[in-house]
């Protein structure tokens, strides 16, 4: 018989420690990290299935965004950390007075309009008072809660509903004994009949619902038994009627017609797509440019030295490439008609764009142009102050703003 139970989600992120099994590096980078980023909790939520059956499941967070760290005040002689606090301070005495008494603190709040609006300013409207049992009947559903709809075939659920990035739910007995048990046949069964369960979320009290979809995961291992994916429920959120948007439909958006590409145009197009394919690419390779330099200015700071140079940045792209491929996207730009963009209400009229089909322009300083051709040819555009580089891009109608190596970067791609 088949053993479906499901193995325990590990503090090691379901990655098992096994030392003497190591057979590559890659197991060994996996499982040293696995032990320096152990998997934390969002905390215990109840997944209700019906009137008298609910379970407790925990959540983890699937992704989540690097950002820079807070700023703490410090002391200048000390060093040591500081706290804000704020204080309720007595008009005469200027003495602190303590906090609030619980019984103010439960007492009805006041709800009424919005008064800095002119129109409800002057406006009779009654005085609405509700109690914080009121306040709390208000909310569609208790918190922590996961309350399924129903099922439907996995097939109806598209990409494009993902709002935002998943969630993960696992059993967890400690609060409902026996949850795994109900779980484990919950998710064998939507396994075996390729369905997907739909249902309303709550986190907070303040958080109000979400419409979600639990997409149960199958365990995935490696030849050498390591797991590589635990078992469980993919919490995808979900749209509401209300946030869907179909930009498509609006003819303010479309115009009266839309306009059929040519099979020449699409041959260009598929061309450029094909020369311009960027391979093995993947996001999780290229770390955040921004941070990265945040990080590096921290470390100089704590070691009292100078930050270095700005760190590599893989966002950027690649200006060789699009120089190789230069023929090809002067076809597709030949091939299709784009029109020079209007000037902003307010803005100082630009100079009439050049016609299409010739490359010989106009610029208002013919010396400024002849220096970037010449230093382009010759590599040596970064030699070249600002006030050379501005001249030219405003007369190609491209952007001005930017510091210097972004300004070379912008010349040489609109010269590929």
């Amino acid at each position: 018989m088949e053993d479906k139970s499901l193995s325990s989600p590990s503090k090691f992120g379901g990655v098992p420690v096994e030392p003497e099994r190591f057979g590559k590096l890659q197991d060994l980078k996996s499982t040293v990290r696995a032990k320096a980023h152990q998997q934390r909790s969002l905390g215990q939520y109840r997944m209700v299935l019906g009137p008298d059956l609910a379970i407790t499941v925990a959540m983890y967070a699937t992704m989540q965004p690097a950002t820079k760290g807070q700023a703490h005040w410090v002391h200048a002689v000390t060093n040591a950390p500081l706290t804000i606090s704020s204080a309720l301070i007595d008009n005469d005495t200027g003495a602190v007075l303590g906090e609030m008494p619980e019984a103010d603190m439960q007492a009805p709040k006041l709800y009424f309009p919005n008064t800095k609006d002119a129109h409800y300013k002057y406006a009779n409207f009654p005085k609405v008072y509700l109690e914080p049992h009121e306040i709390q009947s208000v909310k569609a559903a208790p918190p922590h809660t996961i309350r399924v709809l129903g099922f439907k075939s996995t097939s109806c659920l598209k990409e494009h509903h993902q709002l935002r990035s998943s969630s993960f739910v696992y059993p967890d007995d400690s609060g409902v004994p026996g949850s795994s048990q109900v779980f484990v046949a919950l998710h064998s069964a939507m396994l075996d009949q390729d369905q997907v369960a739909f249902g309303v979320f709550a986190r907070s009290h303040s958080g109000g619902l979400r419409l979600v979809a639990l997409l149960p995961q199958e365990a995935l291992s490696d030849e050498e038994g390591i797991q590589l994916a635990a078992p469980g429920f993919h919490v995808i959120y979900l749209p509401f009627a209300d946030d869907l948007r179909q930009p498509e439909m609006d003819r303010a958006f479309t115009g009266s017609q839309v306009v059929e590409p040519t099979a020449a145009q699409v041959a260009a197009a598929d061309a450029l797509i094909a020369h311009l394919q960027l391979g093995e690419f993947s996001s999780d390779i290229i770390a955040n440019p921004h941070l990265q330099r945040h990080y590096q200015v921290l470390e100089a700071l704590a070691m009292g030295e100078e930050p270095g140079e700005d760190v590599m940045d893989d966002t950027l792209p690649d200006v060789e490439a699009f120089r190789a491929v230069g023929p090809v996207v002067r076809a597709f730009r030949e091939a299709v008609t784009v029109a020079e963009a209007s000037p902003s209400p307010g803005s100082k009229r630009k100079g009439a764009p050049p016609s299409s089909g010739t490359h010989s322009e106009t610029f208002d300083d013919d010396a400024c142009i002849r220096q970037v051709q010449v230093a382009a040819e010759a590599g040596t555009l970064g030699k070249l102050p600002i006030s050379t580089l501005k001249p030219w891009l405003k007369a190609k109608h491209l952007p001005v703003s930017g510091r210097k190596d972004e300004l070379v970067e912008r010349i040489l791609q609109h010269m590929s």
